[in-house]
């Protein structure tokens, strides 16, 4: 070794000793560490480790961020809930479903949005609400809705329903307003003896639930059976859906694709215990036709004294009382 100036051997010298009897290339100790580059295949195998890394990481990380989505989901229901139980307890009824206008519909969340009773309309769409999903538009289409902002696609406003047992304030039923003459009495029984498992909300893809069907997973149509089924929306992970109950809890249901019975509708259900996953109109119970006409002409509801004209979407549509409707 060549020693440097203070008696120390160079770090160079160091690396490249060879006994002075030993012939050498020049090549064996002319590199120094890690300047001899990176071969093709072991990048290949980093880059092979890498996406599996990454393949393991992701699903994880998606699942989390659309838990947190329902969660917020949630979080916004239960703001309705408690709006909902406010006007219960002030007029005694829960708002109509909508005002059955076109080509924009209002419905009963502009009614908790105008009453200020929400904040404003961003509680009231999901965060996983397409806005609007393919059901929405597909039934829209039929109707004729345009949907609000967009006026370009079909669709009705918000990510979320009201029961129609509940919001048509059945209890109260009175005969003489059934259309073309039908007079069926459509009483709802029970309406507070259920109130942790009879629903008030949901995911839904149109402003009324009339029942927890969810054939369209099946067969992609928003009228099969009929055209009340499929209004809740399982939009969160792994087909599920929050429904809000009338005691005011959130719960996060799974439609069970594919089981002979996807939902358990004695635990939850929007008219009564056990009842059909296709309920609707031509359903009865205990000798009433299922609830979905309100007790009195919603249209004239100022005049009659029974159903607040308040709960009425119609009643601001008409007389143009949407003073904090600002999207529309």
């Amino acid at each position: 070794m060549q020693p440097m100036g203070n008696g120390m051997p160079s770090r160079q010298a160091a690396i490249c000793f060879v006994p002075m009897n030993t012939s050498y290339k020049p090549s064996l100790c002319s590199h120094r560490f890690g300047a001899h580059g990176v071969t093709l295949a072991e990048l290949l195998v980093v880059l092979g480790i890498i996406a599996l890394l990454i393949s393991i990481v992701l699903p994880p990380l998606s699942i989390a961020h659309k838990q947190a989505l329902s969660t917020r989901c949630a979080a916004q229901q239960q703001q309705i809930g408690i709006a909902a139980t406010n006007c219960k307890n002030e007029y005694d009824f829960y708002p109509l479903w909508d005002d059955d206008g076109a080509p924009v519909r209002y419905t009963w969340l502009d009614v908790f949005i105008q009453r200020r009773l929400l904040s404003s309309a961003r509680a009231a769409y999901c965060p996983e609400d397409p806005r609007p999903p393919a059901i929405n538009a597909a039934r829209a289409e039929h109707f004729q809705l345009r949907y609000p902002g967009d006026l370009n696609h079909f669709g009705i406003d918000y990510s979320y329903g009201i029961s129609v047992p509940l919001s048509a304030g059945g209890w109260a039923w009175r005969s003489g307003f059934g259309s073309g003459g039908d007079d069926r009495p459509r009483r709802l029984e029970d309406h507070e003896r259920y109130p942790s498992r009879r629903v008030l909300s949901a995911d839904s893809n149109w402003s009324a639930v009339y029942n927890l069907s969810g054939d369209a997973l099946y067969a992609h149509d928003w009228s099969y059976p009929t055209q009340y089924d499929n209004t809740v929306d399982w939009r969160h992970h792994g087909l599920r859906a929050n429904l809000l109950f009338q005691d005011g809890h959130v719960a996060l249901i799974r439609f069970h694709y594919g089981a002979r019975n996807p939902i358990d509708t004695v635990r939850q259900f929007v008219w009564h215990p056990g009842e059909s996953m296709y309920v609707g109109p031509d359903y009865s119970y205990r000798g009433n036709f299922y609830p979905c006409v309100p007790p009195v002409d919603a249209s004239n509801s100022a005049s009659s004294g029974l159903f607040p004209a308040e709960m009425v979407p119609g009643y601001y549509t008409q007389n143009m009382l949407w003073t904090h409707i600002h999207h529309k």
